[in-house]
């Protein structure tokens, strides 16, 4: 079935069964297939075998590039596969506090500290920040998130930091 996957017969252990296999893209109820069964009386017994393909979150790696003393946005929502939707986002991990702070905007629009294991709305997820420390341009510690979706099926990602931060230099002149 193009767009949606294949149904085989394979044999298990001597026993006959139907397999379906979606494409990498597909979610969703998956067209039926109609089968038969041969019973002992030699009856043939029919059925339809209708096979629901649920999306797990698949999140991809995110990376956090700025310059010092600069707030770095950051979406981690935005190139993720998110399953069936997104319930929470649970930060796992954060930097060490002398890199910075990460966090997030609540609904009245008071920014608010992460530690690990904060869990977010989407809606929070999508106003992260993070705040390095003054004067801080090194690389990030990378730190963990966990996507949860509607569901209860979940899939994690990691931002890092390959250069964090490009420093402003201080210059002083004399005569």
């Amino acid at each position: 079935m193009p767009g949606v996957g294949t149904y085989q017969v394979v044999d298990v252990g001597g026993i006959p069964q139907i397999e379906f296999t979606p494409v990498a893209t597909f979610s969703g109820t998956a067209p039926p297939v109609a089968y038969g069964v041969i019973s002992g009386g030699n009856v043939l017994e029919q059925a339809n075998l209708t096979v629901l393909v649920n999306a797990i979150p698949d999140p991809v790696d995110d990376a956090l590039v700025g310059s010092e003393d600069t707030d770095l946005p950051l979406d981690i929502l935005s190139n993720d596969d998110v399953g069936n939707g997104v319930a929470t986002v649970t930060i796992d991990t954060i930097p060490p506090a002398v890199e910075g702070v990460l966090q997030y905007t609540d609904a009245g629009g008071t920014r608010i500290d992460i530690t690990p294991g904060t869990s977010l709305t989407p809606a929070e997820a999508a106003t992260l920040v993070f705040v390095p420390a003054p004067n801080f341009f090194s690389s990030v510690t990378p730190f963990g998130y966990t996507i949860t979706d509607i569901d209860g099926d979940t899939g994690s990602a990691t931002v890092t930091s390959p250069s964090t931060a490009t420093p402003r230099r201080s210059l002083t002149l004399s005569q």
